[in-house]
């Protein structure tokens, strides 16, 4: 499923490529965003009655066409652990790295986008620290316009990666959703 996934953002930043922004078309081309909110476990990790919590990223954005950029940040995230299954509050932090894609619409102040990419992370789970391990995110969300250079941005996106312990009982497989908001400024 990773492959795949990759293979569909590689094809789709190629894409975009092949368009030629004009210069009425970006002003300037860089951009930054920054996010909050909720990160929500699935598979492995909610199966060890771990819960929702807090999540935050930041990226630096190139846009290469009208409606494309790549992106380069980092993201944190931390789960809240309440049951018998515990092995303490697990966290993570690493860097993300990718392709987002709007969709213009004429008219319209809500550009609707998707995005894609790998990354490279970290997991802790009290004073233990996985190996860094690649993996994939995808995403969705709209960019609302608040002004010329300033957005609100809803979205959501999915996160996998294998987290590898010395201790490998500790050792799971990170699937999560992150639910989220954030601020886009478009210099």
């Amino acid at each position: 499923m990773t492959r795949a996934i990759l293979a569909l953002c590689c094809s789709a930043s190629a894409a975009a490529g092949l368009a030629t922004p004009t210069a009425a078309q970006i002003v300037n081309p860089w951009s930054i965003e920054g996010r909050v909110g909720a990160a929500i476990p699935i598979g492995d990790i909610s199966d060890n009655d771990e819960t929702a919590g807090l999540s935050a990223g930041a990226d630096v954005m190139y846009a290469f066409a009208r409606s494309a950029s790549v992106y380069a940040g980092g993201s944190w995230y931390r789960f809240n652990c309440d049951g018998d299954a515990c092995v303490g509050d697990r966290s993570g932090r690493g860097v993300d790295a990718g392709v987002k894609l709007g969709f213009a619409q004429e008219g319209s102040s809500a550009l609707p986008w998707i995005r894609g990419g790998v990354i490279l992370h970290q997991t802790e789970i009290e004073d233990s620290d996985s190996d860094w391990a690649p993996g994939f995110e995808v995403g969705a969300g709209v960019d609302l316009a608040l002004s010329p250079r300033f957005s609100l941005v809803p979205g959501f996106r999915l996160y996998g990666y294998e987290a590898d312990f010395a201790d490998e009982e500790n050792d799971a497989t990170m699937r999560f959703f992150v639910v989220d908001l954030g601020g886009h400024i478009h210099f």
